[in-house]
């Protein structure tokens, strides 16, 4: 529990030193990149306090010469902020709360992430600005499972990721994490320090395929992560 909350203090104080620096810095001279790098140390500096030992498998596959959409599964708080520090810069998409936080919710805005809503029409326009940034050359953080899972097991994917993926003809990089849920589980307020694992799988192409192709791209991304969770 304490190491909880000096995670918490302790990123907040400098997540606003960060933040009152660099983002009119970022302003003034319309710099998004000052913005996108002061936040990753914040990142880095969180993932550090919470003990996180990270290792990462096949480590080349993580830039693979064009846009990219990472995609990972999804069990704890801690799992956004770790994955962060080992990407190259990334466009996330975020419930629209995320984007009320002082600080970070400007900040997010600044560096181009897109603030996700419910409804038909709204999930629509997250659609196309996620599709025109892989179109500009950003790749993208993507959690398809919308959610955290209680039991480790992966829950169905969403399909809004991989209809980007397939019109701006971005790849897909799956990524498997083990050992956040055993660090913060859903639920769970403490943080407890431990070994973390990303492993990287080859790049999926979306070359050649159709809209309608983007359900068999989700199941089949789906299965390349859960092959390397635990058994």
């Amino acid at each position: 529990m304490v190491r909880t909350v000096v995670v918490l203090v302790v990123s907040s104080l400098y997540m606003i030193w960060e933040g009152g620096i660099f983002i009119p810095l970022g302003l003034l001279l319309n710099d998004s990149d000052m913005v996108y790098r002061a936040g990753l140390r914040v990142a880095k500096l969180a993932t550090w306090l919470s003990g996180a030992k990270i290792t990462i498998e096949n480590p080349e596959n993580l830039r693979p010469g064009r846009p990219a959409v990472y995609v990972l599964n999804h069990v704890s708080n801690m799992d956004p902020p770790a994955v962060a520090t080992i990407l190259p810069r990334v466009v996330i998409m975020a419930k629209h709360q995320a984007f009320k936080i002082p600080i970070a919710g400007k900040a997010f805005r600044m560096v181009g992430f897109i603030p996700v809503y419910r409804g038909t029409d709204r999930a629509a326009a997250s659609v196309t600005a996620g599709t025109n940034r892989l179109k500009e050359g950003f790749s993208m953080l993507a959690y398809p499972e919308g959610t955290r899972t209680r039991t480790g097991e992966l829950l169905p994917f969403r399909h809004g990721v991989f209809l980007m993926a397939i019109r701006a003809n971005a790849l897909i990089v799956p990524i498997t994490s083990v050992g956040f849920r055993e660090m913060m589980p859903v639920g769970q307020f403490a943080i407890k320090p431990g070994p973390i694992r990303f492993i990287v799988h080859p790049p999926i192409s979306t070359d050649g395929l159709k809209e309608e192709d983007r359900g068999a791209l989700a199941e089949r991304t789906r299965e390349v992560i859960a092959s390397a969770l635990p058994k």
